[in-house]
């Protein structure tokens, strides 16, 4: 193997779990672990979203999908243990999850919307 393949086979073995996969962050990380022998368990809210970028992608068996919410720790945790049954292991965590918000003039903005920016980006666990 040509040593610049060796590099790009870096993670080789290893296994990734992307939380907000359907997003430009979480799908252009997943592409990069995938090109780089990572196995990668794309993890998001919307299911058709999830299959839509994992077929992107077009990665086949080193590519999967969990649906779950961060804000919901036992989702979480099924995805994590769905990942470690299909994949046998996890050693990567990218917790990509994240919302802007209702978008709107700050003084309409109510204690929800604030609230639910933080359950997802700060409080979230995944």
């Amino acid at each position: 193997m040509p040593s610049d393949r060796k590099n790009l086979q870096r993670l080789d073995g290893k296994c990734a779990v992307i939380t907000g996969a359907t997003g430009g962050i979480g799908e252009a990380t997943a592409k990069l672990f995938l090109d780089l022998g990572a196995k990668v368990m794309l993890v998001g809210r919307n299911g058709d979203k999830l299959a839509e970028t994992c077929a992107r992608l077009g990665e086949g068996a080193n590519c999967s999908t969990a649906i779950a919410d961060s804000t919901d720790e036992a989702a979480i945790a099924a995805a994590v243990n769905a990942t470690l049954q299909q994949f046998g292991s996890l050693d990567i965590l990218v917790a990509n999850a994240g919302t802007e918000g209702v978008l709107k003039p700050i003084e309409a903005l109510s204690v929800e919307d604030f609230e639910e920016v933080l359950r997802v980006n700060v409080i979230g666990s995944g």
